[in-house]
């Protein structure tokens, strides 16, 4: 009987492996431009402002439910709540795709903050610098 339980668990753990091979390669042969249609900019600020919102806890699953052990991220309540379903059909699961690619916008989002950080303290510098070289603060000859 050990053995027969053991030749199922051998086979159900191949099908899974193929199952995840097979995923992996639809997430990343379904890519291409040539495969998608309807396409609608993210706006990247909200995408950022949505994530703000949301909590990213360390958990476990329920025993019984899925793998058992340790993970870290967002509910899918929460996930559903701040970027839709789209991303969290039905707030019961994250739609990793989906999820990868607010991720994605709200990261767009971020270097689009720095970038206008950048420039403004480049041209706050440079409005600093040309005042102190015109004396307009009583600096010259003393700094």
């Amino acid at each position: 009987m050990n053995s027969a339980y053991g030749n199922e668990a051998q086979m159900y753990g191949s099908q899974m492996a193929g199952l995840g091979q097979l995923a992996g390669m639809a997430g990343t042969m379904m890519s291409s431009k040539g495969f998608k249609e309807d396409g609608v900019p993210v706006d990247s600020g909200d995408a950022v402002e949505a994530f703000k919102n949301l909590d990213v806890d360390s958990w476990k699953y329920k025993d019984g439910v899925a793998d058992g052990g340790r993970h870290v991220g967002p509910y899918a309540e929460d996930v559903q709540r701040e970027l839709g379903d789209e991303v969290a059909p039905g707030g019961k699961q994250i739609d990793v795709i989906s999820m990868s690619g607010a991720q994605t916008a709200a990261i767009k989002g971020l270097a689009e903050k720095l970038d206008e950080q950048d420039a403004t303290i480049e041209a706050l510098t440079e409005r600093l610098a040309s005042l102190t070289r015109g004396g307009k603060f009583g600096l010259r000859g003393h700094v």
